[in-house]
């Protein structure tokens, strides 16, 4: 019996090594695939913008890129998930939204942009990110 305890304790340990091996080689690949979804440079586009927000804002949001797309989805997610706890509403004419971001793919005239939609251009974060105010520049 002795001996079967042996060979049992050794099976457990090269089953547990086996597998923290496995654990390792997956937590690496992951590693250097990095952040495919660029969430980590979203999060540092919209520190700006989550500086001069208020916490507890409801934002408009507008875009070059249509929400309804997976690239435009994927950019307002981001924006989203940066900009928590704020409420994120596509459309500037969201209901109780003093401020509406642009989150931009492309640069363009921004305070155009505004002009053309009822907004009041306030502030270029750089990178495509924008802040303008809603019902100043009707």
């Amino acid at each position: 019996m002795g001996t079967s305890k042996i060979v049992l304790s050794a099976a457990v340990v090269l089953l547990a090594a086996a597998g923290l091996l496995d654990l390792y080689q997956i937590t690496a690949a992951q590693a250097q695939q990095g952040d495919p979804y660029q969430i980590e440079t979203q999060l540092m586009r919209m520190q700006a913008a989550a500086a001069a927000l208020p916490a507890r804002a409801q934002v408009g949001y507008v875009s070059d890129m249509d929400v309804a797309t997976p690239r435009g989805l994927l950019a307002f997610n981001a924006a989203r998930y940066a900009l928590a706890p704020r409420l994120l509403v596509p459309g500037a004419n969201a209901e109780a939204a003093g401020w509406v971001l642009g989150n931009f793919s492309q640069p363009q005239d921004y305070q155009t942009f505004a002009a053309q939609r009822g907004l009041a251009f306030s502030k270029d974060l750089g990178e495509g990110v924008v802040l303008f105010q809603k019902g100043a520049g009707k």
